[in-house]
């Protein structure tokens, strides 16, 4: 379980996190003493559990429940405070709890008992956008960097690219052994299943039977269930969003969310024909989107957010000129000459 702790006060989150690190399935715990830093490690990270300080600068914690509430349904609000008469309030959004500093660890178990009642288990999400891995509790468990020969990379990737989909054996042999003769082709086929079921076998651990690869009448499926696939909640997220005609104070932080699921291209590091439509769908919508997204913080003078985003476009995406421009901008609008001067550097670099 991931525990997050915001407080302006340096002393209260030193005491906070010695007593939940005495609870051992908290296994991790992050602190931070602004509000809007909070907000944006939220949108990239998956929390169970926040203690939300109420009394603070720029953001209350009040309004910042509200915000993550927005973000992630799911996290369990728990306000600590010196003072009581927030608690009404508090209710009101739901809270899991309301401690009043100084907090003690009796009273601390009954809130972390509490809050373990109402959160759902997560599941662990595959991510095929970036780097091919597995994430668990938002931490990466399983990556996919190691493989027996490039072959069995190739067919996995294949499988999973086409997964819960009934794969005749000739697709895959016309795709994979063309040049062999049927009786070795066969037998090759065979054998990588049986290497990729062995693969799978030594993370069950973790995968607890979520992709598992199944004979068929006609072939063989790779059946994914039970587990997240970053690409589906990506294209579902598309479908809500897909109304929107104008970004604007109602709908950008739904848009943030989509924006944040993307890592990367579709199966990175992979070269086949057979994926290129597929990534090249996912790349031009996160572009679209980012795009809308970076006009409306700088039209709102959102500048931190701007080069945030700005900044996670060009490490995703080095050639996408209209991060430099928009950054360009930015820094010529508001002083700044050698972020200017860098930005335009850098753009000359991509059309040399």
């Amino acid at each position: 379980m991931r525990a997050l702790v915001i407080d302006d006060e340096e002393l209260a989150i030193y005491h906070l996190v010695n007593l939940l690190k005495r609870f051992s399935f908290i296994t991790d715990i992050v602190t931070f003493h602004v509000s809007v830093e909070a907000l944006d490690y939220l949108k990239l990270h998956q929390v169970e559990i926040a203690f939300i300080d109420i009394e603070m600068p720029e953001m209350n914690g009040i309004k910042l429940a509200e915000e993550i509430q927005k973000l992630n349904p799911a996290c369990k609000i728990i306000f600590t405070t010196a003072y009581d008469q927030y608690a009404v309030k508090a209710f009101e959004l739901q809270a899991t709890d309301y401690l009043v500093k100084p907090v003690t660890y009796k009273r601390l178990q009954i809130t972390i008992e509490r809050a373990s009642k109402k959160i759902k288990k997560i599941k662990p999400r595959l991510c095929l956008l970036g780097d091919l891995k597995i994430l668990v509790q938002s931490e990466a468990a399983i990556v996919f960097d190691k493989w027996r020969t490039q072959k069995v990379k190739d067919v996995f990737l294949f499988l999973l690219h086409e997964r819960n989909k009934n794969i005749h054996r000739d697709t895959l042999i016309e795709l994979f052994w063309q040049e062999k003769e049927i009786s070795k082709s066969i037998a090759s086929l065979h054998r990588m299943v049986y290497y990729l079921r062995k693969m799978l076998e030594s993370h069950q651990s973790i995968l607890n039977n979520a992709i598992e690869i199944i004979r068929t009448d006609i072939g063989y499926q790779l059946k994914v269930k039970n587990i997240e696939v970053d690409v589906e909640l990506f294209e579902k997220k598309v479908k809500e969003l897909s109304d929107i005609r104008k970004v604007d104070a109602t709908n950008y932080k739904q848009i943030e969310v989509l924006v944040s699921l993307y890592s990367g291209n579709y199966l990175d590091n992979a070269d086949y024909w057979w994926i290129e439509g597929e990534r090249n769908k996912y790349r031009e919508i996160w572009i679209y989107y980012s795009s809308q997204l970076l006009d409306y913080y700088y039209n709102e003078k959102m500048y931190q957010e701007v080069i945030t985003l700005a900044n996670r476009i060009q490490k995703l995406d080095p050639l996408e000129e209209m991060s430099y421009r928009m950054l360009i901008q930015l820094y010529k609008e508001t002083g700044n000459k050698q972020g200017e001067k860098f930005q335009k550097s850098m753009l000359e670099q991509i059309f040399r």
